[in-house]
């Protein structure tokens, strides 16, 4: 749930605008990022429960379809913020955290794909 959570994030985060906090989510997604990692290696535990392993195994293809709206979230911040400078919310400089928020979450995003791919169909 937490791969989920964290591809659902991503893919309406562009549509959701800046809150009264301006980049607040975009803050929390910073380490939300590492969460989902972590449990995207945690899928593998689940091997000796044969029938929650195989559930999860079905699981990753709903993740693929989220995938392309995932990177539809990521990749206007990384043309605006990283490319050309700008600020997440706003028309001024991007501080740093701004400038590395997309490459991080590309990262990420790419790690949750790979390990719960391999974890999920370790067992076969």
């Amino acid at each position: 749930m937490v791969i989920y959570a964290y591809l659902l994030w991503v893919a309406v985060l562009r549509v959701s605008g800046c809150d009264a906090d301006g980049e607040a989510l975009w803050r929390l997604l910073l380490g939300v990022a590492p969460a989902a990692a972590l449990a995207a290696g945690l899928v593998g535990l689940t091997r000796p429960i044969s029938e929650v392993h195989e559930l999860l195994r079905w699981g990753r293809l709903p993740l693929l379809l989220l995938l392309p709206l995932s990177l539809a979230g990521i990749w206007p911040t990384f043309e605006r913020v990283t490319v050309s400078g700008l600020a997440i919310c706003g028309p001024g400089p991007a501080p740093i955290w701004q400038a590395w928020w997309a490459p991080l979450q590309l990262l990420a995003l790419t790690a949750v794909i790979v390990i719960a791919w391999r974890r999920s169909a370790a067992s076969r």
